[in-house]
């Protein structure tokens, strides 16, 4: 009788990982959850002890439920260290980091495919909305999830082929609006369905709240100037605002201000009209491709500069030395932002990507 395979299923106690687990058994996998015990802000108060308690509660049920163990791994210190721990800092030297995308390399992929080879099972898989598909070279390519409104793939750029070769996703084929109807029929009925969109580590908190308490040189009020240097009014910390922001400035003009950059030498936001502000050019470092460096190339793809951003064409260079890659675009872009990350496309596969700077 042949041996069920061992896939190493990343759980949260939600929709997506949970639905994730009942399929694989489904389709006759043995699953192991894992999940990670991560840290959090304000873990002292109520509300979040509270809700610490429900996701394990929720873990229990869903194990009880589908019949498959789940073990609880505490990474706090691992996480605070590598991912908290750079949020923080980026902040504060004026970039709007994407936390998300470095903790699947540094932490989630990379425990899970510890655990993958300390438990000798075969495969990986989490509740991402993305694709692979093994290429005639025996690489594994990366694709967006058939769910245009909820691809995932730009969050997994940075995961190396070793990773991707042991990775499955079974959501990625799937549209998210029957993955609910699957979990509120099978495996949680009585369920209010919620989903939350901020940084885990925020623990519910505003963005303004976490800051305060846990990054406070970066609030520190400063001037609001344009490009002339001409004080136009005042700001409430660097870390607030973000390139391209129109919102919250608070500065009356018969025409409005958009936030063109930081300045963070001196503490002062930098902002002009519309016809000021977009890029045409910019660098991506840190990069990492799918399948391996190409050597000195230039050609096009497509750029998403953002989770939600729209992709646009651009023209690709990666021939300096220290394996920058260079984006050209045809029309200036308004929300090119350091410290995101820009993901090159070519139709349905991830090909690159980097941490966006415009120096």
């Amino acid at each position: 009788m042949e041996r069920k395979k061992k896939v190493i299923l990343a759980v949260s106690g939600g929709i997506d990982s949970s639905t994730t687990a009942l399929k694989l058994i489904r389709a006759g996998y043995e699953v192991q959850g894992i999940y990670l015990d991560l840290w959090k802000g304000f873990a002292e108060q109520p509300a979040v002890q509270h809700n610490a308690q429900t996701t394990l509660d929720k873990l229990d049920a869903l194990s009880r439920k589908l019949h498959f163990p789940i073990s609880i791994l505490d990474r706090k210190e691992e996480f605070y260290n590598a991912i908290v721990t750079y949020f923080l800092q980026s902040l504060q030297i004026g970039l709007t980091p994407n936390p998300c995308v470095v903790c699947n390399k540094l932490i989630k992929f990379k425990v899970l495919f510890e655990t993958l080879q300390a438990l000798d099972a075969d495969l990986i898989a989490t509740g991402h909305y993305a694709r692979t598909r093994r290429n005639q070279d025996g690489k594994i390519a990366l694709m967006k999830g058939t769910d245009r409104n909820k691809d995932q793939s730009y969050y997994l750029v940075y995961l190396d082929q070793h990773i991707l070769q042991r990775t499955i996703f079974p959501l990625g084929d799937s549209i998210k609006s029957e993955v609910k109807k699957i979990y509120q029929a099978e495996i949680a009925p009585h369920e209010q369905l919620s989903e939350s969109q901020d940084l885990c580590f925020l623990s519910g908190f505003d963005y303004r709240t976490f800051l305060e308490r846990y990054a406070p040189d970066s609030t520190q009020p400063g001037e609001i100037i344009d490009q002339t240097g001409t004080v136009l009014g005042s700001h409430n910390g660097l870390a607030f605002y973000t390139i391209g922001q129109r919102k919250g400035l608070q500065i009356s003009s018969s025409e409005p201000y958009f936030v063109i950059r930081k300045k963070v030498d001196t503490n002062q936001l930098v902002i002009g009209h519309h016809n000021e502000l977009g890029q045409k050019k910019f660098e991506l470092h840190d990069v990492h491709w799918i399948g391996g460096d190409p050597g000195k190339i230039k050609r096009n793809y497509n750029i998403k500069i953002r989770y939600r951003a729209r992709p646009v064409q651009a023209i690709i260079r990666n021939d300096n030395a220290l394996g920058n890659i260079t984006v050209s675009l045809k029309n200036a872009l308004r929300d090119i932002t350091p410290g995101q990350f820009g993901v090159l496309y070519h139709k349905e596969n991830v090909i690159a990507g980097g941490e966006i700077s415009l120096e």
